[in-house]
């Protein structure tokens, strides 16, 4: 490779000088067949959204064109598309980006296609995270809940989850249920037993959070070394965001607190974990690719010193209690 620069004189032979090279990769779409106008606005989306998580921030489309061929040469048409962009807050941070080509090396027509088998299920759940849009002018605690929604919504998207073995063994438990209803109750209080049954045997938060983390031990376990613990502390952030009460180890204090920023941005790691795993990525391959991001490097640091104080400290208050037994005489 080769830099000419233009010589213009005696003084400004020792002006400073600087090169910028930047790579352009571009996601082509081939179709054998003719397709609709919505058709290719679907596409569209889908690519979009793959953008979206691939760059940890929102993506849209600024514009679309048709080209229709005549005798002239073309006629150009605009189509107009949902939403809208926004300007970007901040100067993006080249740590942030997840996907780079060398990510992927040679597999990635074999992750593009994962990405596009899987979109119709994971799209509710991409479109949820794409609203917390990663603005720094927006609260931690919105974006936290965010992140929780999105994850409880990928998991029953992905698996149709139920505590029954099948769907008619579902139906004759709920109908006995309801027939059991006394008939002297108020009609009102009736209804609202009958409607609250439906819910009986559904999938909780809690489940639907343990089993993800199961699907995903290694990559995991680094940012939640407590494991069900830590599983249950999401799903009382998620209730609690959600109502802002019910919890006594949470109040208002927690939404301008560094445990949500944590928690917020392990959530935000969890999420594109699972999704990651959506794509068709196992656990080996999603620890290596992660293993080399600094975000996720940051906060399982983060993790690390947790676990070593909390350890010091039980260690401390240990040594504590068996020093006032041994001053007192009792047994340590």
């Amino acid at each position: 490779m080769r830099f000419l620069s233009e010589y213009a004189g005696p003084r400004q032979f020792e002006n400073s000088k600087q090169v910028t090279l930047k790579e352009r990769n571009t996601i082509e779409l081939v179709s054998p067949a003719a397709l609709s106008i919505k058709t290719i606005v679907q596409e569209l989306h889908i690519w979009q959204s793959f953008l979206t998580f691939g760059l940890r921030q929102a993506s849209y489309t600024d514009e679309v064109y048709l080209l229709r061929r005549t005798s002239r040469g073309f006629d150009r048409f605009g189509l107009l598309l949902s939403g809208r962009k926004i300007a970007e807050p901040r100067v993006r941070r080249e740590r942030d980006t997840l996907f780079r080509q060398s990510t992927f090396s040679n597999k990635i027509e074999e992750r593009l296609r994962g990405w596009r088998q899987k979109h119709d299920q994971i799209d509710l759940a991409i479109l949820i995270f794409s609203g917390a849009a990663y603005q720094d002018s927006a609260y931690v605690h919105t974006n936290l809940l965010t992140y929780l929604q999105a994850l409880e919504v990928l998991h029953r998207e992905l698996y149709k989850a139920d505590r029954f073995p099948d769907d008619a063994i579902r139906k004759a438990t709920l109908k006995a249920l309801r027939d059991a209803i006394p008939k002297t109750l108020d009609p009102s209080l009736q209804k609202e037993l009958s409607d609250s049954i439906q819910f009986v045997g559904a999938v909780t938060l809690l489940d639907r959070l343990k089993q993800l983390f199961s699907l995903y031990p290694k990559s995991l376990t680094p940012l939640f070394r407590r494991g069900d613990d830590d599983m249950g502390l999401l799903k009382d952030v998620r209730n609690f965001l959600t109502h802002y009460g019910g919890k006594k180890t949470l109040t208002k204090d927690f939404l301008w607190s560094r445990d949500a920023v944590v928690l917020k941005e392990k959530a935000h790691l969890f999420l594109e974990i699972c999704l990651l795993g959506a794509m068709g990525m196992s656990d080996d391959e999603i620890q290596e690719l992660v293993s080399n991001f600094e975000p996720y490097l940051d906060w399982r640091m983060e993790t690390s010193i947790e676990f070593m104080n909390e350890y010091l400290k039980s260690v401390a208050a240990k040594s504590q209690t068996q020093g006032s037994a041994e001053a007192t005489g009792a047994p340590g």
